[in-house]
């Protein structure tokens, strides 16, 4: 799976943001860690200690990662697993002609018959968008396809890649089949999520190449959830730092992750509260392809009333 271009990512010179960091309790497992140097494991798992409630916080919700090592081994190769038919059916693919620059790639989730939400990089700037709905392979032949029109989020700044969100109008709805189905916006807190284990979704290729394979499939990828303090703590240390109303994803076994192809595609959950699958994110920004470092998807929840009064409708 993977993702369209390039990221813009937003530098800054974090002085000694560990130590500042350490100073102030962050929640880490040490699987997360497997990989990293001993010197860098310790600067973030002895932040002048933890509690024994922070701990146990740690543990909720989802938190199913018994047995896995985790992050940074050997880096991300990008391997997916295939979507079976019918399976997690709102997963479209965003075709984008730019003004200038060669066609993009993206993912999006289906919201409804009409609507889309996908990353903004994708489609800011577009002369034409093509959606894909239906198909699990080669969905530019075999999927069911609409002209859409952007509605890019009015603070989006691309060379840093803020409030990366953008919904989709059709022109044709999407009739709801077997194959063609609409998902719901989560509305879960951030720390209701710290640790769970989510998954992801593109119709990029298994490898570094940035082109989309033929015939492009489906895949998944489960990836689980990162504190976002002990995600910057992190990429600290290579002068990087995601921006607001983002989260982080690392995988099971550091093997896995999302690249070109795959930007604007679902980050979901399982919600055990009522037995449904539930719109967490949309990915955003990858350090590299592949790479051993974390990735970055935009948080739907921050944009609930924008998306609400876009559409005119909650999608929750």
């Amino acid at each position: 799976m993977h993702s369209f271009q390039g990221i813009y990512l937003l530098l800054v010179l974090f002085g000694n943001f560990l130590a500042r960091g350490a100073s102030h309790g962050l929640l880490v497992d040490e699987r997360d860690l497997i990989g990293l140097g001993n010197h860098i494991k310790e600067e973030i798992l002895n932040p002048g200690g933890t509690t024994a409630a922070d701990k146990k916080r740690n543990l909720k919700l989802n938190a199913r990662r018994e047995g896995n090592q985790t992050l940074f081994n050997n880096g991300r190769i990008l391997g997916g697993a295939a979507v079976t038919a019918g399976d997690h059916s709102y997963n479209v693919l965003v075709k984008t002609l730019p003004f200038s620059g060669s066609i993009i790639y993206c993912g999006g989730a289906l919201l409804s018959s009409r609507w889309v939400l996908t990353a903004a990089q994708c489609v800011a700037g577009s002369a034409y968008i093509q959606v894909y709905a239906g198909a699990v392979s080669a969905p530019e032949t075999s999927g069911v396809m609409s002209y859409a029109r952007e509605i890019v989020h009015p603070k989006y700044v691309r060379n840093f890649v803020l409030n990366d969100i953008a919904l989709l109008k059709v022109i044709w709805p999407f009739v709801p089949r077997a194959t063609i189905s609409t998902i719901r916006l989560s509305t879960a807190s951030v720390a209701a999520v710290e640790n769970a284990q989510f998954m992801t979704f593109g119709y990029g290729p298994a490898d570094n190449t940035a082109t989309l394979p033929d015939p492009a499939l489906l895949q998944y990828v489960e990836m689980a959830n990162i504190k976002k303090t002990t995600c910057l703590s992190i990429t600290a240390r290579f002068f990087v730092a995601y921006p607001k109303n983002t989260g982080c994803l690392s995988t099971a076994i550091a093997t896995k992750g999302f690249c070109y192809g795959d930007i604007g595609g679902p980050v979901v959950y399982f919600d055990e509260a009522d037995g449904t699958t539930k719109l967490y994110g949309i990915n955003s920004q990858f350090l590299g392809c592949p790479s051993q470092y974390l990735s970055s998807y935009t948080l739907v929840g921050p944009y609930l009333n924008w998306i609400k009064l876009m559409t005119k409708q909650p999608f929750i």
